[in-house]
């Protein structure tokens, strides 16, 4: 329950974190890894949590449950991958890319122009699920 968008360079997210229809707090969605690849994610907090520390050690061991979590993650070479609950990442093509609730709103935004940054802003007021504020990292 959120958007996450990547436009090439910047990745955006909203900060709300819901249960059921309810906001029960605000948190970081995107961080950067060791690595120094980007990571964002939506759905399942624990879950994400998870996989993102999964991710963050490399990726040894066996892959954390991911059923309801969606995981957006580029590499410092600008590779996109998209985990989605499967065994595997997805390798992703396009040039911009975006998860969650709010992924459509901002996938339009962006395929009219605008940033992921903008793409977000456009999802926080059309997405009942993506709240502020807006967070960003660039590659």
């Amino acid at each position: 329950m959120t958007t996450v968008a990547w436009d090439g360079e910047t990745m955006a997210a909203d900060s709300a974190v819901h249960d059921g229809e309810t906001i029960v707090h605000r948190m970081k969605k995107i961080q950067r890894m060791p690595n120094g690849a980007l990571a964002g994610f939506a759905g399942d907090v624990e879950q994400a949590m998870a996989l993102l520390e999964w991710l963050r050690g490399g990726q040894r061991g066996t892959k954390p449950k991911s059923k309801d979590v969606s995981v957006l993650y580029v590499t410092p070479q600008r590779r996109v991958y998209h985990y989605d609950g499967g065994r595997k990442a997805h390798p992703i093509a396009e040039p911009f890319f975006s998860i969650g609730t709010g992924a459509d709103v901002a996938f339009g935004a962006m395929f009219a122009g605008s940033n992921a940054k903008t793409a977000v802003r456009a999802a926080i007021k059309r997405d009942i699920f993506s709240r502020g504020p807006l967070q960003v990292l660039k590659l």
